[in-house]
């Protein structure tokens, strides 16, 4: 059973992207401070080196380790309770949470992936959403870096069915439906266009729609 509570990369001080070469370094180095057999010895922090390299240093283990730690589900992130997984994307996982004090949902949008590439991807999402005020845009509420220095974007939760599941259950909209969608989807992106953003990846799967109140929100940027 590998354990995804303990973060073994800290225990070794490495990277999560850290070779094999550099797993092994780290680990006989840090053993010739903390091996009971040296006068600096630590019994216990030895164990969990022990522990740390036989995870990290075998590919099969170390791979199940790492999807382990990319679920959220169940954990918390600043003041966010991660309930469930909702989708996942080209760049990450999206979950439904709420709020620890209110109770209130929230969408978490988290970039797994810890590259440096991809970290600046989804900042730069967050830093163009950030000041975006509209109906049919999800509000940022703020953005976190998890332990493992993967970044997590907290957005107002928007419930609905996505324009794919509709047409999916109900066949082809007829013409009114068609023409309120159209027009809400053009409004939203003239607003996003006067702020100098571009959506990048407007497609049904990305429309979610609220028949009751007539309200199509965009969301997943691709931008």
């Amino acid at each position: 059973m590998v354990s995804a509570q303990k973060n073994y990369y800290d225990l070794l001080e490495i990277s999560p992207h850290a070779s094999r070469e550099v797993i092994e370094a780290a680990y006989r180095a840090l053993m010739r401070t903390y091996h009971p057999d040296m006068s600096s010895g630590n019994n216990a922090i030895a164990q969990s080196l022990n522990e740390a390299y036989a995870i990290l240093s075998d590919t099969a283990k170390r791979v199940r380790y790492d999807e382990e730690r990319k679920k959220l589900s169940g954990k918390t992130i600043g003041e966010f309770l991660v309930l469930e997984f909702i989708a996942e994307g080209a760049l990450g996982k999206t979950y439904k949470g709420e709020h620890v004090l209110t109770g209130l949902p929230v969408c978490i949008k988290h970039c797994s992936e810890v590259s440096p590439q991809h970290a600046q991807v989804f900042m730069e999402e967050s830093k163009a959403m950030w000041d975006l005020r509209h109906y049919s845009i999800p509000a940022v509420r703020t953005i976190s870096r998890l332990d493992d220095g993967s970044i997590a974007i907290i957005m107002s939760y928007i419930s609905g069915s996505t324009l794919t599941e509709i047409i999916k259950k109900a066949g082809p909209l007829d013409a009114e439906h068609a023409a309120w969608i159209a027009e809400r989807l053009l409004n939203v992106l003239m607003y996003m266009h006067y702020n100098n953003v571009v959506h990048g990846d407007v497609k049904p799967d990305n429309i979610i729609i609220q028949p009751e109140s007539h309200t199509v929100v965009l969301v997943d940027f691709g931008l």
